[in-house]
């Protein structure tokens, strides 16, 4: 088998720096990155002419949807997401049988849906057709993360780990192993998915996305900083690395930074939660009108399209906005939507959520036991460990007198 030189390249490059920090260096080639940027558009004209002469290829409609998908999850673009998923109805519709293609793109949608039964039921037909597919076990150890189940997604880590061993699947295994606490272990599944990299722009910028986000949650600034940089230096416009650096900056008390690269990620992406850390820059700054106005706007947008059922408009979003605002009646409704949305899944977000909105209601009981069951079901982060050191000094204090209702009471 011939190896690409590009990969050739990458291997000799790294072993000649010393550095650890190369472990993680892409050597960009900028003429691939001018190719990657027009690359899109040059397929869409390409396939678009291809299913206007023949309209009823399930096959051509099958990989337009996965082109689509591929560049909404590069971009964040909501309504790519949309025309793949019409893309791959249509080719499922003209052949159901042995079009797994189309599945895994309907799939795929689903979990950015956040439907993640749907996504699990989608997988299952794949796994009819081939019980070994690899993609079919990736949308299974997605959704069941998702859905908070982090045994039955480690299960499927290792199997892809084992079935296929590549930048991905031990990308995949590291945050699984992450949302365990089990950072060492998480660091060596990444730092072995950057041995195996290829000449994959938009998976090396995913995996740095992903492993910047593990690093800042262990509170690892100063190399997710260089992952970051390194990740804009591949693709300038990538939102969710965008935005990570602007999670960064506000880590690092540098809002005036963190507000542009919010900006710059909502430009690429229009994902609301994005225009939201603007917001949150704002505030941090002490420009706390221009932030509360920014945030109602952000409010607003968000109900309506959860009101319209938008499928990219998440509860645990609003839930959000309404703990950091935090007044009585905010903290009301941010619990009522937090115990409602841990009803379809239980993942780390939610229940963090949902503890949160206990603890800031004054019921500090019912918060720790939201940490338990999370310890239950194997999860262990950061920030599950602060709030509940926290809440075991608050319950500590004799003067805290703990409910089971709100301990804040409406401003008259």
């Amino acid at each position: 088998m011939t190896v690409p030189a590009f990969v050739l390249g990458l291997s000799f490059y790294k072993s000649k720096i010393h550095s650890d920090l190369y472990t993680y260096h892409y050597p960009l080639n900028l003429k691939l990155e001018e190719k990657n940027s027009n690359e899109f558009e040059v397929t869409k004209d390409f396939y678009e002419k291809r299913i206007k002469r023949d309209p009823t290829s399930y096959s051509d409609q099958a990989i337009f949807a996965q082109i689509y998908l591929t560049e909404a999850k590069l971009t964040g673009r909501t309504d790519y997401f949309d025309q793949a998923e019409k893309l791959a109805i249509i080719s499922h519709k003209e052949m159901k049988l042995g079009n797994t293609a189309a599945l895994k793109v309907l799939a795929d949608v689903a979990q950015a849906q956040h439907q993640f039964k749907k996504a699990i039921d989608l997988a299952t037909l794949m796994f009819k057709e081939k019980p070994k597919h690899p993609d079919a076990i990736i949308i299974m150890f997605n959704s069941y993360l998702a859905l908070g189940e982090i045994i039955k997604a480690n299960e499927y880590a290792d199997k892809l780990v084992q079935l296929i061993p590549s930048e991905n699947t031990f990308t995949l295994r590291g945050i699984v192993l992450s949302a365990q606490g089990k950072f060492d272990e998480s660091k060596k599944d990444f730092d072995h998915a950057f041995t195996l990299e290829e000449d994959d722009i938009t998976q090396a910028v995913w995996t740095r996305a992903i492993f910047a986000r593990t690093l800042i949650e262990n509170e690892k600034y100063d190399l997710a900083n260089f992952i970051l940089k390194e990740s804009l230096a591949i693709n300038p416009n990538a939102a969710l690395n965008l935005f990570l650096m602007g999670e960064l900056d506000l880590k690092l008390n540098k809002p005036k930074e963190a507000a542009k690269y919010f900006k710059q990620s909502f430009s690429q992406s229009k994902q609301l939660i994005y225009l939201y850390g603007e917001a949150r820059a704002y505030k941090q700054m002490g420009k706390l009108k221009l932030a509360q106005q920014m945030s109602s706007q952000i409010e607003k947008i968000l109900r309506d399209n959860l009101k319209k059922d938008i499928a990219t408009a998440h509860l645990n979003e609003l839930i959000r906005i309404l703990l950091d605002r935090g007044s009585y009646n905010d903290i009301n409704e941010a619990l009522d939507l937090a115990k409602k949305e841990s009803l379809s899944r239980e993942n780390v977000e939610t229940l963090l959520l949902l503890a949160k909105a206990y603890e800031q209601s004054g019921n500090l009981i019912e918060a720790q036991k939201i940490i338990n069951k999370m310890l239950s079901k194997k999860m262990k982060t950061k920030e599950m460990e602060i709030i509940s050191n926290r809440i075991v000094e608050e319950l500590k204090n004799p003067h805290i007198i703990v409910r089971t209702t709100y301990s804040q009471s409406p401003s008259k």
